[in-house]
């Protein structure tokens, strides 16, 4: 019986050994879980921390970008005015150099005019002058002229 006794006592100092490590290893788990459910809420936050700086560097740099080219709109657009303001300035000198090429050429047509109207007129000057010539020469009796 005092054996027995012996044995007994041994199996229920080993079973409240193994109870305590059983204990221990369940409290080391529930520690562990513990320590991983902190570790994931640290990494979420971290992770949305990171979102939001990601977001916040993509709206800034999207916003940087949206200035360089209304920049650049602005400039091509005044680029573009000036050459305008350029093409209509040379059309404009185009058409006087036109109007005052064809008012030149009208005046050399008109001076051709003159010139022509003077020489006739000499011409017909010559012509009369030439006629009153032949009017006035000597007949001979055959009523035609007399060579000199």
């Amino acid at each position: 019986l005092l054996r027995h006794n012996e044995a007994m006592t041994e199996a229920q100092r080993k079973e409240a050994e193994l109870r305590a490590t059983a204990n221990q290893a369940a409290a080391k788990a529930a520690a562990a879980a513990e320590e991983t459910r902190v570790a994931n809420e640290k990494l979420q936050a971290q992770q949305v921390e990171f979102a939001n700086t990601l977001k916040a560097q993509r709206d800034e740099m999207q916003n940087k970008l949206n200035d360089a080219l209304e920049t650049e709109r602005t400039r091509l657009n005044a680029i573009m005015a000036e050459r305008d303001k350029a093409a209509r300035e040379q059309n404009e000198l185009m058409t006087k150099m036109m109007e005052n090429q064809m008012a030149a050429q009208r005046e050399q047509m008109a001076q051709m005019a003159q010139s022509n109207e003077a020489q006739m007129k000499t011409m017909q000057g010559m012509i009369a002058s030439q006629q009153q010539m032949i009017a006035n020469m000597p007949t001979g009796g055959d009523g035609g002229c007399t060579i000199l």
